[in-house]
């Protein structure tokens, strides 16, 4: 992979958001001001897949640090991505967190854009390595002009899909937004619908997912319309009462997952 255009694409992309995108609704009696040490002492490296191929990360470690229960629900989708449909052609890679003090990587996006470990640029799922991991082959002004040929559409959305299962059953006030570009939205719905016609996921999941996907088709002046071509950018609440009992029940779910994986046998 070339770490070094995902390491770019992945900057350039987040130049995108405004200091608006901290307006979007909160759930009531959800925290989601900064504490004056943006969360540095409950940050973590993201890890490394144990699932060889289940995902990868960008070469610069020195923006990987993320909130506990942020970045284990983006590792639990993403095993359930690999073990469920396999390796992808390129599978997603991590790129920006947050710094190890919680701090947004500096002169790669708006100021505050990646405070607190709870946001996370990650490429998405692709059949073919493209360069700047674009997956619309027609592009113009940082966003899709034509269909997004080169996403693996069948993964994302089922990644999407299974985090919208997690932030259902952990209760609304995890995940509050899966940025994606707006052709991209326009063919992850459809695939949500047929997980939910397919009995793969719930409807109360399949539901919660598509409220949480979200993606501009024109410029509403959100700051979400461009730069999202080549990623998604996955942004979760501060959740400061009860961010070790969620952390601990999605560990539980990953630890099985893996246990299971090592047997061999699929998941029931």
């Amino acid at each position: 992979m070339n770490y070094i255009s995902l390491a770019g694409a992945c900057a350039c992309a987040a130049l995108a958001l405004t200091v608006t995108t901290h307006s979007h609704a909160v759930p009531p009696g959800t925290p989601t001001s900064f504490d004056s040490h943006y969360h540095q002492a409950f940050l973590r490296p993201f890890p490394a897949s144990q699932l060889p191929g289940a995902y990868g990360l960008s070469f610069r470690d020195e923006y990987h640090f993320a909130l506990p229960y942020a970045e284990d629900a983006i590792q639990y989708a993403a095993y359930r991505v690999y073990q469920h449909l396999g390796e992808a052609a390129v599978p997603m890679q991590i790129c920006d967190c947050s710094t190890v003090s919680g701090t947004t990587p500096l002169g790669r996006h708006p100021r505050g854009a990646h405070d607190g470990g709870q946001n996370f640029d990650v490429t998405y799922f692709m059949k073919r390595p493209v360069d700047d991991f674009i997956v619309c082959p027609s592009h113009a002004d940082n966003h899709c002009t034509g269909a997004p040929l080169d996403l693996d559409v069948e993964r994302q959305a089922y990644f999407f899909a299974v985090l919208g299962e997690l932030d259902d059953e952990v209760g609304e006030g995890l995940i509050q937004k899966m940025a994606v570009d707006g052709r991209v939205l326009e063919v992850i719905s459809p695939e949500l619908e047929r997980l939910e016609a397919s009995g793969s996921f719930s409807r109360s999941a399949i539901r919660r997912a598509n409220q949480l996907v979200y993606g501009e088709m024109t410029d509403l002046g959100t700051g979400w319309y461009r730069f999202h071509h080549n990623h998604t950018h996955l942004r979760f609440y501060w959740r400061a009462q009860d961010q070790g009992a969620v952390t601990a029940r999605i560990q539980y779910k990953i630890s099985r997952l893996i246990s299971i994986a090592s047997r061999e046998t699929p998941l029931p």
